[in-house]
């Protein structure tokens, strides 16, 4: 390479190669870096201006409100007629009968009445019988045994009763419950009474069921059970009771004492206060 070497005049002075580059030196340090200056003061807001005084609010009306109106009548109700209801469905044909069975050989004897009481008398043949009949059939065999004859258990008021009784007629006047004595005169029944054995002890007694007077039909219960609280006494269960000596037709639950001739005769004994079970005694004591 060839280095020029120049005056500060520009005149060339030498003219020799150009040496070789020297190494790059090494970068000074930078320097110090400069206060920076103080900011400057602000300057001072201006005043804001007055807000501008509102406006005074108008006066209201004062009116006054109209009253309300009356309510419109409500409108009449339509009359449209209600539709006829409608015909019902025809009833279902009603399935045929069975077949009836065939009459078996069966014969009717005698002349079959109504009310009558079917009997076979033999195999294949049935005879009508009335009530009598069938009565007599029932009790003209012997009672089997184990089987039994059974009263009502408990009498349910007064003026019933339970047991065996026969038909008869009054010879005076009897009111249901009254004690009674088969006269043999006229063998008609007669009010008992405990003052002489003709009224109570060597005579049939029973129980009046059917009341009436002279000669009417009556019923009277030989043996079972009555309730007849209007004629009878308090009586104590399960005590005897007696033919009253004081009154004709009625009974006590006190034997009858003191007196010669009085009969002392049980006639039973006291199921409740109200009931008696009818069971007269065929002996009887005579005072004396």
């Amino acid at each position: 390479m060839e280095l020029s070497v120049y005056s500060s005049t520009g005149q060339l002075l030498t003219s020799g190669d150009q040496g070789v580059q020297g190494d790059q030196g090494s970068q000074g340090n930078q320097g110090t870096q400069g206060i920076q200056g103080d900011q400057g003061t602000q300057g001072n807001q201006g005043t804001q201006g007055n807000q501008g005084t509102q406006g005074n609010q108008g006066v209201q009306g004062a009116g006054e409100q109209g009253d309300q109106g009356d309510q419109g009548y409500q409108g009449a109700q339509g009359a449209g007629v209600q539709g006829d209801q409608g015909a019902q469905g025809a009833q279902g044909t009603q399935g045929n009968q069975g077949v009836q069975g065939a009459t078996g050989p069966v014969d009717i004897s005698g002349t079959p009445a109504d009310n009558d009481y079917a009997k076979f008398t033999d195999a294949d043949t049935i005879e009508g019988r009335e009530y009598a009949e069938v009565l007599a059939d029932i009790f003209s065999v012997a009672l089997p045994e184990d089987t039994l004859i059974l009263l009502d258990v408990a009498i349910s008021a007064d003026g019933h009763y339970s047991g065996i009784a026969e038909a008869g007629t009054l010879g005076a006047t009897v009111a249901f419950g009254e004690v009674v004595y088969l006269k043999a005169a006229d063998s008609q029944w007669y009010l008992a009474k405990a003052d002489a054995t003709a009224t109570s002890g060597v005579v049939k007694i029973g129980i009046c069921l059917v009341a009436g007077n002279d000669n009417d039909a009556t019923t009277i219960l030989l043996w079972g059970k009555v309730n007849a609280a209007a004629k009878f006494p308090s009586f104590t269960i399960s005590a005897p009771v007696f033919i009253s000596a004081a009154t004709a037709g009625l009974l006590t639950s006190t034997a009858p004492t003191g007196t010669t001739n009085f009969v002392v005769r049980i006639v039973g004994y006291a199921n409740t206060a109200d009931e008696l079970f009818f069971c007269p005694d065929n002996t009887y004591l005579e005072l004396v």
